[in-house]
C-alpha cells in the first residue's frame, strides 16, 4: 500500500460539474485496472496542477476573463512547450 505524508497540505474546496467528477473517478479506476493503484480525485487534481506548473513559463494569462479563455491559454501553453522540446 502506498503512503503519502500530507503534512503541510492545505485543504481547498472546488466545485465542478458532474461530468468532471465522473471523469476523475474514471481516471482513478483506469489506473487500478491497468495494474496500478486507484488514485483519488485529489491525487489526480494535484498531479494535473503539477503538470500545469511545468508549462508555467509558456502560460500567458494576460487579460484572461473566464475559465473558457484560461483553458484555451493552458492548451496553448502545452503546445508551445511541446514545440520547444
Amino acid at each position: 500500500m502506498k503512503t503519502t505524508s500530507r503534512a503541510g497540505y492545505y485543504r481547498v474546496q472546488a466545485t465542478m460539474p458532474p461530468e468532471l467528477t465522473e471523469w476523475l473517478e474514471k481516471i482513478g479506476a483506469k489506473c487500478k485496472a491497468s495494474g496500478g493503484y486507484k488514485l483519488s480525485k485529489c491525487e489526480i487534481i494535484r498531479s494535473s496542477l503539477e503538470a500545469l506548473r511545468y508549462v508555467e513559463n509558456h502560460l500567458d494569462v494576460t487579460e484572461v476573463r473566464d475559465e473558457v479563455e484560461l483553458k484555451k491559454r493552458i492548451l496553448a501553453a502545452f503546445e508551445k512547450r511541446r514545440a520547444t522540446q
